[in-house]
């Protein structure tokens, strides 16, 4: 027959003994495309030996049709994000305001007590963070499913677990939505407040008859809108890089003054009594706010297996990102001791530009 090929297959001399057929399929998904269906007649009988199957061959539909899958693979590849976005990212989501109240939250526990405190909970943070990744990985391989985030990891935990938290996996995906964004919304509260006061401490420099507080945070809120439309982290790289640009100036400008004259350390107390532990507590976690972004950026990432491991992206990045924390603590109450302010910017003078 023409473009076909012909498939002999012989049966055993038997009786009720169905010849086993064994057909190959080339890669490109041959099963999705209805020209590459492969059409079986079997005929099976008691007497006869020699049985056949009819495979459609046409080299041009497997090519044209592994064309378009290579096409299309190449266009999902060019929406992941690579090592270098992938950092960027993971830095941008963590060093934020909260970098700035290392100072006051030092100052509730100590010198030594509260920089020692904000590197074990960095490492805390960061092993929860693996911990997170591992189960994500472990549930997706298992259940075969594609990237999941954190509701899905919560609900498929509960879904394979034992018998009696099953009922509570769909629950258990709702409560989770919930806590993420409750969360998210109090970071972004936290950001537009941090950025209209500052915005406004330096304008009232040179304008005294400046606006209110509230004008500054409707009107940023407002430039935030289009920025929060765009969902892809490919998108949103540039902005992610020119934001850390930013975050390195501003560090760069409050470390060389906060340097500069420095008091004895035995000036300010290793330790403080236990009852603003709370206090330092509270403002020390705030800082480790990037948890939310761990999943998203290992789901987008090109090559996911190098965010893991002691010497991957989410490691290499939350050590900078602690050393940065601790040195910001340990050098702000320093040199302001228990005149820290909630944001070490507001000690800076506002005389010099």
């Amino acid at each position: 027959m023409e473009d076909s090929e012909r498939t002999q297959l012989l049966s055993d001399h038997g009786p009720d003994i169905s010849p086993r057929i064994v057909v190959e399929v080339p890669r490109g998904n041959a099963s999705a495309d209805p020209a590459r269906k492969k059409l079986r007649s079997l005929q099976t009988s008691s007497t006869s030996a020699l049985d056949t199957v009819e495979v459609p061959n046409n080299p041009q539909t497997y090519i044209s049709n592994t064309h378009s899958i290579s096409l299309e693979d190449n266009h999902l590849d060019r929406l992941k994000i690579s090592n270098i976005q992938s950092l960027m990212h993971l830095l941008k989501g963590n060093i934020g305001t909260g970098i700035l109240a290392m100072p006051i939250a030092v100052s509730y526990a100590g010198l030594w007590v509260g920089s020692i405190g904000i590197l074990f909970l960095g490492f805390l943070a960061t092993h929860c963070m693996h911990m997170l990744l591992n189960s994500s990985t472990h549930l997706r391989r298992r259940e075969r499913k594609g990237p999941v985030d954190y509701a899905d990891t919560f609900h498929l935990s509960l879904a394979s677990g034992p018998p009696s938290l099953r009922k509570l996996a769909g629950a258990g995906r709702v409560t989770i939505n919930i806590f993420l964004m409750m969360t998210q919304f109090g970071f972004c509260c936290v950001y537009i407040l941090f950025v209209a006061t500052n915005v406004k401490q330096l304008l009232h420099t040179v304008w005294a008859d400046d606006p209110s507080l509230k004008v500054y945070i409707i009107a940023i809120g407002l430039l935030l809108i289009p920025y929060s439309l765009i969902r892809n982290l490919v998108h949103l790289a540039p902005f992610a890089m020119f934001a850390n640009v930013l975050n390195a100036v501003g560090l760069i400008i409050i470390f060389q003054y906060i340097v500069r004259g420095l008091p004895n350390q035995n000036t300010r107390p290793a330790d403080k009594s236990y009852e603003k532990l709370p206090l330092y507590f509270g403002t020390a976690l705030f800082t480790y706010e990037g948890i939310g972004l761990v999943l998203p950026i290992e789901n987008k990432m090109r090559t996911p297996e190098s965010f893991t491991g002691w010497n991957g992206i989410l490691s290499v990045g939350m050590v900078t990102i602690c050393s940065l924390y601790s040195a910001m603590g340990w050098y702000g109450y320093l040199k302001f001791g228990d005149e820290a302010k909630g944001s070490v910017t507001l000690n800076l003078p506002t005389d010099q530009l």
